[in-house]
C-alpha cells in the first residue's frame, strides 16, 4: 500500500483545487448535475460549465474516473467530511437538510 499524504482539509484554501482533490467536484457532478446535462469543469485552475442539456446522457464518468473520484471523496470523508457532518448533526439535528427542513 503506497504512502498517501493527509490534508489539512480545514486550512487549505477553498479554490478549485479543494474541489477536485476532495472528490467533492466528482461527487457534485456525479450525483447532482451531470442528470440534468450539465457539468462542472476545472481547466488552468478556473471553474466553468459544460453544457450538455440536449444531450445528458454525455455525460458519463469512464470507470477509472469512477474508481478515482470515489477514492478521493473517501479519503476527504475520512479525515474530515464525516466529522463535519457529525457536527452538524449534534447541533441541528441532521447533516443535509432536506426540503421543508428550516
Amino acid at each position: 500500500m503506497k504512502n498517501v499524504e493527509t490534508k489539512n482539509w480545514k486550512t487549505i484554501e477553498l479554490n478549485a483545487s479543494f474541489l477536485v482533490d476532495s472528490g467533492l467536484l466528482f461527487e457534485i457532478n456525479r450525483s447532482i448535475l451531470h442528470l440534468f446535462g450539465i457539468a462542472l469543469t476545472v481547466k488552468d485552475s478556473e471553474l466553468s460549465f459544460k453544457d450538455c442539456r440536449e444531450k445528458p446522457e454525455e455525460l458519463v464518468f469512464d470507470k477509472g474516473t469512477i474508481d478515482l473520484g470515489t477514492d478521493k471523496l473517501k479519503k476527504f470523508m475520512d479525515e474530515f467530511g464525516n466529522s463535519q457532518d457529525a457536527r452538524r448533526c449534534k447541533k441541528l439535528g441532521f447533516g443535509v437538510q432536506y426540503c421543508g427542513q428550516k
